[in-house]
């Protein structure tokens, strides 16, 4: 798994890379210093030309504080780093080096990739210079971050005052469990039988199904609606006086020849092979 962060300023990317790291067994993965620090430097550009024009003065420049990397886990170029992953990627890794679209795209061509976006609200600076630092860093036409972060599988509202509880805020999200990658098989399934509901035409309730056998192959689907034959156009359910009622001579009487059938549950119960079971599954949109 390789978890990616892009987000605003001040949203608390490094804290959730830590976060991963300290509880979940996360490794920290860094693209080459002189990318990363062009980066920032046309970050730090546009948010000081954009709180200069905003408060007339020229902010006092703020150099992060250095973070120790591992130089086994440092990639001259985002290919070097998605190669390093593909070949283990079953361990987990985190980074927070996702800095354009291009680095974005050929790290979601992996199935084993997600992007999580942290977002935060002004606390320690003026609302109106942090609405300008924030605008210039979201939306500059060079460097916006804005295009990456609307493709974020996961976004956190970081609104946190402590850590303790920024934290336990990421345990529920549970940024590590598998699913998130591939979905379980009934969250599979059922998404199988919404998208079929979105067929009917019944104006009263859109209704799918998908039949699933023991081995967890799809038999069928289907969808509630008009009839084959008849027009496709949507139309309100016919009212229940309409409906036709047969005779009661219309139908044969049974008798002791007659076959009884078993519900699929008993054969299921039963073990029977020559009958396989099978599960409906429905969705009412």
């Amino acid at each position: 798994m390789l978890i990616g962060i892009c987000g605003g300023i001040c949203s608390g990317k490094k804290t959730v890379a830590q976060y991963l790291v300290d509880h979940h067994g996360f490794q920290r993965l860094y693209l080459d210093d002189d990318d990363d620090d062009r980066s920032h430097n046309r970050s730090s550009n546009n948010s000081a030309s954009a709180s200069t024009s905003a408060n007339g003065t020229r902010p006092p420049a703020v150099k992060p504080t250095p973070t120790p990397r591992n130089p086994h886990h440092t990639f001259p170029t985002a290919d070097a780093l998605l190669d390093f992953v593909t070949k283990r990627w079953r361990d987990r890794y985190v980074t927070t080096d996702v800095h354009d679209e291009a680095i974005l795209d050929l790290l979601s061509r992996r199935p084993f990739f997600i992007l999580v976006s942290p977002q935060n609200a002004a606390r320690d600076v003026a609302l109106d210079r942090f609405v300008a630092l924030s605008d210039a860093h979201l939306y500059d036409p060079a460097a916006g971050l804005q295009p990456l972060i609307s493709r974020a599988t996961v976004r956190l509202l970081n609104t946190s005052e402590s850590l303790a509880h920024l934290y336990a805020t990421l345990g529920k999200l549970d940024l590590a469990n598998p699913d998130r990658l591939r979905p379980s098989w009934d969250s599979y399934f059922m998404s199988l039988a919404s998208l079929a509901a979105q067929r009917s035409n019944c104006m009263k309730r859109r209704v799918g199904c998908v039949l699933v056998g023991r081995e967890r192959r799809v038999i069928s689907t289907g969808y509630n609606g008009t009839p084959a034959a008849s027009a496709t156009a949507p139309r309100a359910a016919a009212p229940a006086a309409t409906t036709p009622v047969l005779p009661a001579s219309a139908f044969p009487p049974a008798s002791a020849s007659t076959p009884r059938r078993t519900p699929c549950s008993r054969l299921e119960g039963r073990g029977s092979a020559k009958a396989p079971c099978s599960t409906a599954i429905l969705a009412h949109a």
